[in-house]
């Protein structure tokens, strides 16, 4: 699901856009449907108070996305599920891409280091860090 800039009159409530981004990773299977639940919980604990029955708008989406995914890449790392596996790659190979891409690297670069760090099989995750294949 991506965020446009939509008006507030058909914006998703609260809990029905948290349902969406729980069913979105789980679709792509980059997150075990376990720690997707863990995450809905979570976020719909911490920001539920403010935004449970509100229509969100872009900024609130953003919001309550960014808090989702936080959670999600927390569990990735202490929950250590062998099926977020995928997830773990993906954060550690961004924090590489970042890390390089603050210091001017070029996307070639960035691709030699990651497939020197993790390996060949690692560049198919570059595409969801946004540097071209």
């Amino acid at each position: 699901m991506h965020d446009t800039h939509s008006s507030t009159s058909n914006a998703p409530l609260f809990g029905a856009y948290l349902a969406s981004l729980s069913r979105e990773v789980c679709v792509r299977g980059s997150v075990h449907p376990d720690s997707a639940a863990r995450a809905l919980r979570a976020t719909s604990r911490r920001l539920g108070a403010d935004l449970r029955g509100r229509s969100l708008d872009y900024a609130d989406r953003r919001r309550v996305r960014a808090y989702y995914f936080a959670v999600l890449r927390n569990a990735a790392f202490e929950q250590a599920l062998p099926v977020d596996r995928t997830l773990r790659e993906r954060i550690k190979i961004a924090s590489l891409v970042a890390d390089l891409r603050s210091v001017g690297a070029s996307a070639l670069r960035i691709r030699q280091e990651v497939e020197s760090f993790y390996g060949s099989e690692a560049l198919e995750h570059l595409v969801h860090a946004g540097v071209a294949s």
